[in-house]
């Protein structure tokens, strides 16, 4: 295709394509950022330039093809420029979620042998330092926020501005240096280290190369082409694989322009002002918008209650009729286009789910507001597998596979793919590139079916099917999708139901909800922990699933259930960065709590959180034994 040609001539690696837009597009528009309020433009030549200028700085202080150099933060305009002039030194990037602990940071920074890490703000800095005697190799902490890091006494603290000006001299005394070794860089070359979410076991760091990043991003847009016009804000910092993949290679190749928000807390504001047209989220975050709504209808006049339930009612009718369409095209006016507006959704025409597998209730809702949402189906070892290309699908279908790949099924009924291009291995301080670049085969570790047209249907990880119903496997993950949907209800986990097992749901509620609506009714508790286990809030939950039990078949219905006096939290690794939970590890965390559901129990004593001393709850395991449907 034409438009693949355009692509390659761009280049073959990620800093040479940036190299081409600066020379290509000039002062065209690349980043829009929010700085103090006021969205700040960034062309094509200005990115190009500081990258440079980056590059020039790491030289000076003698950073070294394929050395690992971390990056920590939030998203920003830095954390791009830094990981490109990474990448055209030939070096490895490593992005940390802003959430990484400090001990975690040194851990990874010994098992690298890093010397150089890129942080934030003093925040991150002050992880570094508090644990300085356990970052041995470490010789610069480089920070971009300057705030309260000005009087700091450590030697290795080093602000960007500073190290820009240490490179200044040995850009006027070679202006092209940057420029050449960028073309010398082979695009089998390492590039960038992610960790896998490590739901099923430990994260695993992954090496990728300019190819596997470009090859997957280059089959991705052969089937969902995006245009110079289109406008992407990330939701994470750019540490994981689909960020590098949308907010790197897409952007770059297609030299989209990428929308960066002030702050993680005003993203929903940022969203609506900058109106993505391409937007990637986790299953969590659709399924909270589409809870953030159904609160807000709840709270509304009954006028607008009535609307919302008519017209959603109406679009959702699989038999159209001339009432249905005049409701549909009013709606449009008075119900879709604001609440499209309100998500930040307007101009959306891509919109993906990053997994895990959602219920069909979310798909519903978003195709019934005109948001074209669909599945995505990647690993962080393969890259993009398939997507969906047509919108009314079934929930768990994630479409045909990408060129070059193939799927099939193992006896077990796991997914297997082939082809792609392989990942690297990091060892001994020393980073192994035996075979990238050369075709893989690898387990994905979900369960799904492959069609005869070849599409793709993934019913969820290996470890979420506790029992089979009616000779098929069913997953565990459709009933978590639904609980969240609810607002009384954060996170939840299912399990059991094997050898004759009842399925039962570990249950974290939503303070704030459930707060509001103890509120409404007289009721004030200002201890978590106490709140949790509250007639009234298990009155609630109960509520929530005797509702979701009425509509599943008897075989897979949760008949007992505990409120965790707690959340799940990414410090405490029960959580990956992107929230989805890492269930191989609560398994063991949370041991004598399953074992206590499953045996009957009518309560189990467990720690008090968040408490210094040694203090413990008794928490209640509630029973729906009997529903009827």
């Amino acid at each position: 295709m034409d438009f693949l040609r355009q692509f390659r001539e761009k280049g073959d690696t990620l800093p040479k394509i940036l190299k081409h837009n600066a020379r290509a597009l000039g002062e065209a528009l690349a980043i829009v950022e929010k700085r103090h309020g006021t969205w700040v433009s960034i062309d094509w030549h200005k990115y190009f330039n500081r990258v440079k200028e980056i590059a020039y700085g790491l030289l000076s202080l003698g950073l070294k093809k394929r050395d690992v150099v971390i990056i920590i933060g939030d998203s920003s305009s830095e954390w791009y420029f830094v990981e490109l002039a990474i990448h055209s030194l030939g070096a490895v990037s490593l992005g940390m979620s802003p959430e990484s602990k400090g001990s975690k940071l040194a851990s990874i920074t010994k098992k690298f042998d890093v010397r150089f890490i890129f942080a934030q703000d003093q925040e991150q800095v002050d992880k570094i330092l508090k644990l300085k005697e356990d970052f041995p190799s470490l010789e610069r902490i480089v920070y971009w926020k300057y705030r309260g890091l000005g009087r700091s006494s450590d030697t290795r603290l080093l602000g960007i501005k500073e190290l820009v000006e240490m490179g200044r001299q040995k850009e006027i005394d070679d202006p092209d240096l940057i420029d050449n070794i960028i073309e010398d860089i082979d695009p089998d070359d390492p590039c960038t280290l992610v960790f896998t979410s490590g739901i099923s076991g430990e994260p695993k760091a992954v090496l990728h190369s300019h190819r596997s990043i470009l090859e997957n991003v280059r089959r991705y847009l052969e089937v969902d082409t995006w245009k110079k016009t289109d406008r992407i804000l990330p939701f994470f910092s750019p540490f994981g694989l689909v960020d590098k993949w949308f907010c790197l290679g897409c952007h770059l190749l297609s030299a989209a322009t990428l929308y960066i928000g002030e702050d993680p807390r005003t993203y929903v504001e940022d969203m609506r002002e900058s109106k993505p047209t391409v937007v990637f989220f986790p299953g969590y975050v659709w399924e909270k918008m589409v809870t953030r709504i159904e609160q807000r209808i709840r709270y509304s006049d009954p006028i607008k209650r009535f609307v919302y339930k008519s017209f959603t009612r109406e679009k959702n009718e699989k038999k159209r009729s001339l009432l249905s369409n005049a409701l549909e095209f009013l709606g449009f006016f008075l119900l879709y286009r604001p609440l499209k507006k309100y998500l930040g959704l307007l101009d959306a025409r891509l919109c993906y789910n990053l997994g895990p597998v959602l219920s069909r209730k979310v798909f519903d809702f978003y195709h019934c507001i005109g948001v074209p949402l669909k599945n995505l189906y990647w690993t962080s070892e393969t890259g993009f597998i398939s997507v969906q290309r047509v919108i009314e699908a079934e929930p768990g279908s994630m479409g045909l596979p990408f060129r070059d790949i193939r799927v099939g099924i193992t006896e077990k009924q796991e997914l297997e793919v082939s082809g792609g291009y392989s990942f690297g291995t990091y060892a001994d301080k020393q980073i192994s590139i035996e075979g990238l670049g050369t075709k893989i085969t690898f387990r994905t570790g979900d369960l799904g079916v492959v069609k005869l047209d070849g599409e793709i249907v993934v019913m969820g990880r290996r470890e979420d099917f506790p029992i089979n119903f009616h000779q098929e496997k069913f997953s565990t993950q459709v009933l978590e999708s639904l609980l969240r949907l609810s607002a009384t209800i954060k996170d939840a986990w299912v399990f059991g139901g094997g050898q004759g097992k009842p399925l039962a749901a570990i249950i974290i509620i939503d303070e704030d909800n459930v707060r509001k609506v103890m509120g409404e009714k007289g009721i004030h508790y200002f201890d978590s922990s106490e709140l949790s286990q509250k007639e009234e809030v298990l009155d609630l939950v109960s509520e929530v699933l005797s509702s979701i039990n009425n509509g599943v078949p008897p075989e897979v219905r949760i008949l007992r259930y505990l409120v965790l006096p707690e959340r799940f939290w990414v410090e405490d690794e029960t959580v990956s960065f992107t929230r989805r939970l890492r269930k191989g590890y609560l398994l063991n965390v949370y041991r004598e709590v399953i074992d206590g559901i499953l045996k009957g129990l009518e309560k189990i004593t467990i720690p008090l959180p968040g408490q210094s001393k040694k203090e413990e709850i008794d928490v209640r395991i509630m029973s729906l034994e009997g529903e009827e449907k």
